[in-house]
């Protein structure tokens, strides 16, 4: 058979080959140069791969590859085929250890097989459930005290918070609010493995509703006592009349800050000494009604 001759070339790019043989038909040497080229082989990772993650775990793989023409991909978790594309998106909801492999398959140029495999790649550790009680979910202004009660699940320790800021680390808590208003009752519950979860609570202290209406008023422009006007705490709606002996409107007012000083309107001719009945409709901020029907002396 024809001769032959083997060459490894450890490196990429272009190399001469000399052929150098003798012509028998004239009986001299001679010598034929061509070159090769090395195709670099290709070459697979996988990018920004995490180690540990609390449950869900959820991770999107990519695979960075060079020099891959062509390229198959096959992405396995634990023997299990779950993706043909170059990333591969995974949510695993159980606790446990998991492999992960990729195979990189290439049909031109350089054609090669190339499989990795990570053990224990993948780390789904176990979270706890937080969970938050109260003694109460609404108060009024004056009993504005509340307990608040661990009622999580597989954790170690809990911390209380409110409104972000810290309240206690216990099984109960109890606390006063300073003020009206909606507050949040927040828990943070951690598992032994550092696996964290947040409950939260809203909870309020309701104004309470106040009214009162003074029954006689001096206008006589000393300064003490000159209008007439309700007291009326937390109201979505008012609205006040004012009626003379015989039955005229003499003034009226949707603005529970304005007060009757005494004149038709508060701007015209000035109104005799006498009783007076005033009609009051209010609404609460809860949308509760209340009227009101009573005396009012004016003395000048």
């Amino acid at each position: 058979g024809l001769p032959t001759a083997t060459k490894q070339y450890d490196t990429i790019g272009f190399h001469s080959v000399t052929l150098h043989y003798i012509d028998t038909e004239l009986g001299c040497k001679k010598e034929y140069t061509d070159s090769v080229y090395v195709i670099p082989n290709p070459t697979i990772e996988i990018l920004d791969s995490p180690q540990e993650q609390c449950a869900p775990f959820e991770w999107t793989f990519s695979a960075f590859t060079t020099e891959a023409f062509k390229p198959t991909y096959k992405w396995h978790i634990d023997s299990i085929l779950l993706s043909d594309s170059i990333s591969l998106y995974v949510e695993i909801d159980s606790i446990g250890e998991y492999d992960i492999a990729l195979q990189l398959i290439t049909d031109s140029m350089c054609i090669d097989t190339i499989d990795l495999l990570y053990k224990k790649q993948i780390v789904v550790n176990d979270t706890p459930s937080a969970g938050i009680e109260m003694s109460s979910l609404s108060t009024d202004m004056y009993h504005p005290d509340f307990t608040v009660f661990d009622n999580s699940s597989n954790a170690v320790s809990w911390q209380f918070y409110l409104d972000e800021e810290y309240l206690a680390r216990s099984l109960s808590y109890d606390f006063t609010l300073p003020d009206t208003g909606n507050y949040v009752v927040a828990q943070v519950a951690e598992h032994i493995s550092g696996c964290k979860d947040t409950a939260y609570q809203k909870i309020r202290v309701k104004p309470s509703y106040l009214f009162f209406a003074p029954n006689t008023f001096t206008p006589n422009r000393d300064g003490t006592n000159d209008v007439w006007r309700p007291s009326v705490f937390i109201s979505n709606k008012y609205n006040v009349s004012i009626i003379d002996r015989w039955g005229h409107e003499v003034f009226k007012s949707e603005d529970p800050l304005i007060g009757w000083n005494g004149l038709k309107w508060n701007t015209a001719a000035v109104c005799p000494n006498g009783t007076y009945t005033y009609l009051i409709n209010v609404e609460d901020d809860e949308d509760v009604p209340y009227s009101y029907k009573g005396l009012i002396n004016l003395l000048r």
